[in-house]
């Protein structure tokens, strides 16, 4: 994590809160996804930034991990709120940015986080999944508005919570 002013960049395994006057940027995503999760009635948010799909047989946490990350952000939201009733969900990353046909990574990825979510009941409003450009995510906490670039575009409103 590097913290410049209010601004924190997550980099691959970074789960993290921000707060009141806090920014959150994903590190560049490539096949990676990020997630961020947003209590619409607290008005404080979260970002998981994932590398890898589930996995099993593994006894220590990972972030890296979809289901390690997702758990823990649900963990760290928990501890600001009573409910996850008001927490809504963003999804972007999973491209394919190497063009591989053979590459089921990036697919594996989503399928998990989808899942996760799923399993959970949280509701997500928004997603940018797939195709072969990179993305970038910023959640400004205080606004609750979540901006995102697409390969070499500037960062433009994705959605405001």
């Amino acid at each position: 994590m590097e913290k410049e002013n209010n601004y924190i960049t997550l980099q691959t395994g970074e789960v993290l809160i921000g707060y009141p006057n806090e920014t959150l940027v994903s590190g560049p995503l490539g096949s990676c996804v990020a997630v961020i999760m947003y209590d619409t009635q607290k008005r404080y948010g979260g970002m998981a930034h994932i590398m890898l799909p589930y996995a099993n047989n593994r006894e220590e946490k990972d972030h890296r991990y979809a289901h390690d990350a997702i758990l823990y952000l649900i963990e760290l939201m928990n501890k600001q709120s009573e409910s996850l009733e008001y927490v809504r969900v963003c999804l972007v990353g999973g491209a394919n940015v190497l063009y591989d046909h053979d590459d089921s990574l990036c697919t594996n990825i989503i399928s998990s986080v989808l899942k996760i979510l799923s399993e959970n009941k949280l509701t997500i409003i928004k997603k940018s999944l797939g195709g072969f450009l990179r993305r970038q995510l910023i959640l400004e906490v205080n606004s609750g508005k979540v901006f995102c670039s697409v390969g070499d575009d500037k960062e433009a409103l994705f959605y405001q919570f």
